[in-house]
């Protein structure tokens, strides 16, 4: 037990900047750490290496992964969370390059059998909030990374971090970590199958959301999670409709609306799962329509004449006003009564400020074109793209074009 609490105090100084220890010679280290329990204290010294050169060493993610797969890391919370949190910090300084590809002290530490390590953590102190949390910041680190996928897979992460999210259901910082590393897998083709059998996942996420409405991370993690669990993927797609989930992420939008990242990725969510046969009329139940409109206005810069929150306006923000306009499209996409509630709450009017506001970015243009496309009536257009043309004519006939 002191041995433990030696290596757990040892891993504790990795993830603090500014202690330093002195460290002893690397060699032969990976042996000591794999040792008998009482040539762990020799291997905890070298662990305390100064926090500038550890993170950005091969050889710094062996210790930690040896930590790990010592009987003490393995018998111990104490010493899994250190570890665990230290492999976290070092692989979130290292994000995937511009091209995809994962830097080389990330694949060491995948080589490495790193979420092997964490499944076993999780296996092994799941019921322990340091070493869930822990856990899921160090999946969340690694699972930017597609060349983690497999190998989560294999270990059956996914799994293991849904169990850790029902087991610490109340603790919202527990929760946020796990949704964030749900939120990644879940970019991943396969991992959208495992979520897709995992039982009673879409109301776990949903439970979350509702139990915890007041915690912002929250919400932008677990809607994260829903967006990309359930995108490409129609069965998941419908059951989280099934399970309410228009229906909680449109009140978590309300709730949330003047965070940017709530925002985005609740507006996300509704974009996905709008795209589900029966949505639609959920969402025109649900006030999705209404609200993601007034997100859109809030976020673009707009402000109706009869306004007054008191609140002073937001910074615009086109990744959310894309978010938004993507959502209003899906839901309106072929729905006619959808469509014609759009109009109604002055999507269209909306809809082309924020392309005037963002007239540069690619995305805005994209949705809001998108949009238009779908809530714009036909007989308004055809009357104001009359106007323009005649106005043109007008000008041409005086020499002005």
């Amino acid at each position: 037990m002191r041995t433990a609490a030696l290596l757990a105090a040892c891993l504790l100084m990795l993830n603090c900047p500014g202690i330093v220890v002195s460290a002893a010679p690397p060699s032969a280290v990976q042996e000591d750490l794999l040792a008998p329990a009482q040539r762990l204290a020799d291997a905890a010294r070298v662990l305390s290496l100064p926090s500038d050169v550890l993170p950005h060493s091969a050889l710094g993610v062996e210790y930690v992964l040896g930590a790990l797969n010592t009987g003490a890391g393995a018998s111990d919370a104490g010493v899994a969370q250190a570890a665990l949190s230290a492999l976290a910090r070092i692989t979130d300084e290292q994000p995937p390059g511009a091209d995809g590809s994962s830097p080389a002290l990330v694949i060491a530490a995948l080589e490495g059998g790193a979420m092997g390590a964490v499944a076993a953590a999780l296996r092994q102190h799941g019921n322990h909030r340091g070493v869930a949390g822990a856990a899921c910041a160090a999946v969340y680190a690694l699972g930017r990374h597609t060349a983690a996928y497999e190998s989560a897979g294999t270990a059956g992460v996914m799994e293991l971090v849904h169990g850790a999210l029902v087991q610490h259901a109340s603790d919202g910082e527990v929760v946020a970590m796990c949704s964030h590393a749900l939120m990644h897998l879940g970019i991943d083709a396969g991992h959208k199958a495992r979520f897709g059998e995992l039982a009673g996942a879409p109301a776990t996420l949903l439970g979350a959301l509702r139990t915890h409405s007041d915690n912002m991370r929250v919400a932008r993690c677990v809607c994260g999670a829903l967006n990309n669990c359930a995108a490409g993927h129609s069965g998941n797609k419908a059951a989280v409709v099934a399970a309410g989930g228009l229906e909680a992420v449109t009140q978590t939008l309300l709730a949330h609306r003047r965070d940017a990242n709530v925002a985005e990725q609740a507006c996300g969510a509704l974009a996905v799962l709008a795209m589900t046969e029966g949505a639609s009329q959920r969402a025109m139940k649900a006030g999705s329509i209404e609200s993601v409109v007034a997100v859109l206005e809030a976020h673009s810069g707009q402000r109706r004449p009869k306004q007054s929150t008191g609140r002073a306006p937001l910074a615009p923000s086109a990744r959310v006003v894309a978010s938004c306009a993507r959502a209003v499209a899906s839901i309106a996409w072929a729905d006619a009564d959808a469509q014609r509630l759009a109009r109604d709450v002055l999507a269209p009017e909306a809809l082309r400020a924020a392309q005037s506001a963002f007239s540069e970015d690619p995305h805005v243009q994209k949705w809001t074109a998108k949009a238009l496309e779908k809530v714009s009536d036909p007989v308004i257009e055809s009357f104001f793209e009359g106007m323009m043309s005649n106005d043109m004519q007008t000008k041409a006939k005086r020499g002005e074009l």
